[in-house]
């Protein structure tokens, strides 16, 4: 088994576990600042949606926050949701069952199995610290359609909290 094969085995048991353990809270968007940062986080990221038509990827969405705002807003032709738990997924499922236009998948971020040039719009939130970037953004150039858009946001590695999680993981 690769270096990179068992990265993800060990994100995936990470991610299962602490949603089986904290369901939502664990990443905060239920907390007053939570909301806050995933309310400006949303309307930085929809602003870049040109019209209806849009092919939305969104990569780590774990239960589906980012998810849940876009759904009220139907703003789009696809949204395919995507996270490497299945933990996170079927919280994100159980809470969107009503939206046709929204697909949810199980994926490694570094083999994504959609075609060259599919998105109009491929976004992340918190996502790219977990994973191989070399990889990772390889693989969201190849599936972005041609003058598409990316939007990812990361959190501060300087926050001596933020530091002392990710470093403490990685040990």
């Amino acid at each position: 088994m690769s270096t990179k094969e068992k990265r993800y085995i060990k994100e995936q048991a990470y991610f299962n576990a602490m949603v089986d353990r904290c369901g939502e809270t664990w990443w905060g968007t239920k907390t007053p600042a939570g909301k806050r940062r995933l309310q400006k986080r949303t309307e930085l990221i929809f602003k870049q949606i040109k019209n209806n038509s849009s092919l939305i990827l969104e990569l780590g969405c774990g239960t589906g926050a980012i998810t849940e705002y876009a759904a009220a807003e139907s703003f789009f032709r696809r949204y395919l949701a995507c996270d490497i738990s299945f933990s996170a997924l079927k919280i994100a499922k159980e809470k969107l069952t009503n939206f046709s236009k929204i697909d949810f998948e199980c994926v490694n971020l570094t083999y994504l199995s959609y075609k060259d040039n599919a998105f109009d719009l491929i976004i992340g939130s918190s996502i790219l610290h977990h994973v191989s970037l070399k990889d990772t953004i390889k693989e969201v150039y190849r599936v972005l359609k041609i003058g598409g858009t990316i939007c990812f946001f990361e959190p501060n590695m300087a926050n001596p909290q933020v530091f002392i999680t990710e470093y403490s993981f990685y040990r």
